[in-house]
């Protein structure tokens, strides 16, 4: 996952690796909470459009250890 953020011109986007710490305008163990709460039982997806690790399979791997420190932030196992 990518959180998607406005600058303070609202002019510039800037991607931040899930799990980066670096806040965001999503809380994303609140919505993932919330899916759990809501008995969500579906599928999620890892888009792997950040790359800041040099190498396409160098940021999906951050990315997945991101999403998965997240879930379990939000009390789901994965």
């Amino acid at each position: 996952m990518i959180v998607v953020l406005m600058g303070a011109s609202a002019r510039r986007i800037t991607n931040l690796r899930l799990g980066s710490g670096r806040g965001g305008i999503v809380d994303w163990v609140g919505q993932l909470q919330a899916l759990r709460r809501d008995f969500f039982r579906y599928e999620l997806s890892l888009e792997t459009h950040w790359r800041g690790a040099g190498t396409p399979e160098e940021s999906a791997r951050i990315g997945m250890e991101g999403l998965k420190q997240t879930l379990t932030k939000s009390g789901i196992s994965c």
